[in-house]
């Protein structure tokens, strides 16, 4: 089986997992696992579609090992493929975070994306998702106690702030979701002019292009009384 068979056959295994016929993708995957055994890239891009399907289907401590072994895949990968392992990877650390989330385990999650946002190796596009996935979670987690000036308030403040040096660089709907993370932090502080503010930005950035995340600015913006 060449390169773009393996492709081909990946897809229609992420298929068979979204049409939700399970048996059929995991019997799949276990034959192309067969098939390229020695190859640490596929491995891990096959490991990532099983964690997938057990996150679907809500068995997350499968999810969690799936991912966990296409991690491990990810990191052996050296070479002229090293720079996509490693974009490949931080997808599997953001399958665990969202497992260890709906599992109850909110401060785990958090704790892996500190460890991950620690790490040199990684473009700033990913970076700059996984910081605002993690400013995220911090709200969320701490919604009903933030406050300015508080050690949870800094840390988010910090981690907005790291961003950007790369913002400019990033597409609309990057900066549209920044704009969006801001949105969230005023509203939590009850700050609404400044959150009414953050959420007419990413509508600006969203429209250009006609991004999914417009309905849901829309919908905080007529919250706030826009």
């Amino acid at each position: 089986m060449d390169l773009p068979e393996f492709e081909a056959q990946a897809s229609e295994a992420e298929r068979l997992g979204k049409s939700g016929d399970l048996d059929k993708c995991l019997a799949l995957v276990e034959r192309l696992k067969r098939t390229w055994c020695r190859d640490q890239m596929k491995n891990g891009i096959l490991e990532g579609i099983r964690g997938n399907i057990y996150l679907n289907i809500v068995e997350y401590n499968k999810a969690i090992d799936c991912y966990q072994s296409a991690i491990e895949a990810f990191e052996a990968v050296a070479g002229d493929e090293r720079e996509a392992a490693m974009e490949r990877r931080l997808t599997a650390v953001n399958g665990i975070s969202i497992a260890l989330g709906r599992l109850g385990r909110e401060k785990d999650a958090i704790a892996l994306s500190r460890k991950e946002l620690k790490r040199t190796e990684m473009s700033p596009p990913s970076r700059h998702t996984l910081t605002l996935s993690l400013c995220n979670r911090l709200i969320m987690l701490h919604q009903d106690t933030l406050q300015k000036g508080d050690s949870v308030y800094t840390e988010i403040s910090d981690l907005l702030e790291s961003l950007a040096p790369v913002l400019d660089s990033l597409g609309h709907e990057a900066r549209g979701y920044t704009h969006c993370v801001y949105g969230a932090l005023h509203t939590v502080l009850l700050d609404k002019a400044s959150a009414k503010r953050s959420y007419q930005q990413a509508k600006k950035e969203f429209l250009i292009v006609n991004s999914r995340h417009l309905i849901e600015v829309e919908q905080a913006l007529a919250m706030l009384g826009d």
